[in-house]
């Protein structure tokens, strides 16, 4: 456990220096969210009908998807497990004293921390000082903030055990822009990071509540706002905990199978 923990603290560390990247990502993110907030305004604005969500929870769940943008997108993918998988470097993986898919797991879960420590703060700040209602909204009380961070933390853990299920697949593909381009696409959006799942029409809802790419945006974004009462908050809490116990043992599957495959050549 302490190797792990060792490279935990490392990776974080490492991915901590790139703040340059960071800076032009907060710029970007903060305004992407600010344009898509308009776009959905003047839809509220020019339909008659009343919507499953509001306008302020809408916004709260784009500046949430914003600001935390590293931590729950599988198009983030760690370059040097990918090329690891790609140059044959896993076969020097192999003989560390670890287990690679714990290994990989760590590596992956402080790269994106790393990512999303120096985005995270400056965009909530920024959204905060806006005028409503494009203004980040706080949780209605101390019990939706400290549900918001436990779904929050399973939202996280889950998105890397996709990760690692996508990194499976890299063993086959050889190519990881394939493997990359198939899970962000589908994820991104049965996980409401286009627009808003409440917003999808209804056999899309249907279908995304069936895979498990919801639990990693919309659960822990329509909790933050309150649009969730406790009730179906806990329970979208469990879903999360199901899902992670089911991707985490997939993930080790199909990574244990793609090693008893593979053929290093040279010497």
């Amino acid at each position: 456990m302490k190797g792990y923990i060792s490279v935990f603290r490392l990776r974080v560390l490492s991915g901590l220096q790139y703040r340059t990247a960071a800076g032009a990502g907060i710029l970007t993110n903060f305004f992407w969210g600010a344009i898509s907030i308009m776009v959905l305004e003047a839809f509220y604005a020019s339909s008659g009908l009343a919507q499953p969500i509001s306008l302020e929870e809408t916004a709260a769940y784009i500046w949430l998807r914003q600001s935390l943008l590293m931590l729950v997108v599988l198009w983030l993918r760690d370059g040097e497990i990918a090329q690891s998988i790609v140059t044959g470097q896993v076969s020097y993986e192999l003989t560390r004293p670890y287990t690679l898919y714990s290994y990989w797991f760590a590596k992956s879960l402080a790269y994106r921390l790393a990512a999303g420590a120096l985005r995270f703060w400056p965009i909530l700040l920024a959204a905060r000082l806006l005028p409503a209602p494009y203004r980040l909204q706080l949780p209605p009380d101390t019990m939706t903030a400290v549900l918001f961070f436990w779904s929050m933390t399973l939202s996280m853990l889950i998105t890397v055990a996709l990760a690692m299920i996508m990194y499976a697949t890299i063993f086959t593909t050889m190519t990881p822009a394939g493997s990359v381009a198939l899970f962000a696409g589908i994820s991104d959006f049965l996980a409401g990071g286009i627009v808003p799942l409440p917003l999808m029409p209804a056999w899309v809802q249907a279908l995304a509540y069936r895979l498990p790419f919801y639990t990693t945006q919309d659960v822990p974004f329509r909790i933050y706002s309150g649009h969730l009462p406790y009730p179906l908050a806990l329970e979208s809490i469990m879903a999360q905990v199901m899902w992670l116990g089911a991707t985490l043992v997939l993930g080790q599957f199909l990574l244990t199978r793609a090693l008893g495959r593979i053929s290093v050549q040279g010497g």
